[in-house]
C-alpha cells in the first residue's frame, strides 16, 4: 500500500561542495529524493489529507521569507493536489524562513518504483 513517510531539517543551507564532503547533519536533504527513505522517519502517512495537514503545520510553524506572495496556504493546496494522484507522488519544500533558516519538508511516497541505478531502498520503520 502506498503512503508518505515525514522528514524535516530546518538550519542552515549548506553548499553542494560541503554536502558531497560529507560535513551536511544527517537530515539535511540528500541529493536524490529516495535516498530520503535511507533515513528514519518523523512520521507515516497513508491518508494524503494527514500529510498535507502535517505540512500545514510545518509551513505555520516556519513561516516562509515570501509568505504574503506565496501564502502557506496556497503551497498547500498545492500539496494536496500532488499527493491526490493516483500513482502517488513526493512533496517537496525547501524555502528560507522569516527567521532566515532554510527549511526543508519532504513527503516521499513509498514503496519507491525501480531505479536504473539500482533497487530502491527498504521502506524505513515508521516514526
Amino acid at each position: 500500500m502506498s503512503h508518505w513517510h515525514a522528514y524535516a531539517h530546518t538550519g542552515r543551507a549548506l553548499p553542494d561542495s560541503a554536502i558531497r564532503r560529507g560535513e551536511a547533519p544527517s537530515t539535511y536533504p540528500p541529493f536524490e529524493l529516495r535516498d530520503w527513505l535511507r533515513r528514519r522517519p518523523e512520521s507515516t502517512f497513508t491518508d494524503p489529507e494527514a500529510a498535507a495537514k502535517w505540512l500545514h503545520v510545518q509551513g505555520e510553524e516556519h513561516p516562509p521569507v515570501d509568505a504574503d506572495a506565496f501564502p502557506v496556504d496556497t503551497r498547500v493546496r498545492y500539496a494536496e493536489s500532488t499527493l491526490a494522484q493516483e500513482a502517488g507522488a513526493d512533496v517537496v519544500w525547501g524555502y528560507y524562513s522569516a527567521g532566515g533558516q532554510y527549511v526543508s519538508r519532504a513527503l516521499i511516497t513509498c514503496p519507491r518504483p525501480p531505479h536504473p541505478t539500482g533497487p530502491p531502498p527498504a521502506c524505513p520503520d515508521p516514526a
